[in-house]
């Protein structure tokens, strides 16, 4: 299962803040600190999904057309 947190951009920077200040950089580290986020009421919204992370790529790009790069530039143009 897929978590998508969405968050405004002065959330994120307090999410980067948290992380550089606690100084240990897991993935459990980071998912208490979202969590954490979402209970002060910080983020838009947390959406849990069985999507497959390609299939939430698709409908971000589709969204938000060539904005964002959302691959991690794991597409086809990124590896030519």
């Amino acid at each position: 299962m897929i978590i998508q947190w969405e968050m405004t951009a002065e959330t994120a920077l307090e999410f980067f803040r948290r992380v550089k200040e606690l100084k240990e950089d897991t993935k459990d580290a980071r998912m208490e600190i979202l969590h954490q986020l979402a209970e002060e009421g910080l983020m838009k919204s947390v959406i849990a999904t069985d999507r497959t992370l390609e299939q939430i790529i698709q409908d971000k790009k589709k969204q938000y057309g060539n904005v964002l790069d959302l691959t991690g530039g794991k597409d086809e143009a990124a590896s030519e």
